[in-house]
């Protein structure tokens, strides 16, 4: 699946964020391939993530923030 931000699938407005709707439990690759205006994509681009129903609303990264290796520049939240 692709997502782009504020493209089909975005359920977040925010520009730089991106929101999925109705994500399973399970785990999850993410790969981001484009950056945000202004910033680039980190050497390791693609992070994994579980979705559990204890956490149904994991975030993955802050963008603009230099996060740590099991994070990614934009924010990735699954509902």
């Amino acid at each position: 699946m692709t997502i782009l931000d504020n493209g089909p699938g975005d359920a977040n407005p925010a520009l730089g964020q991106i929101l999925v709707n109705n994500a399973l439990p399970g785990t999850y690759t993410i790969t981001e391939t484009v950056a945000p205006l202004g910033y680039a994509i980190d050497a390791d681009p693609t992070r994994v993530v579980s979705v559990t129903l204890a956490d149904l609303n994991p975030v993955i990264g802050v963008q603009g923030v230099n996060d740590v290796a099991s994070r990614t520049s934009p924010t990735f939240t699954t509902v």
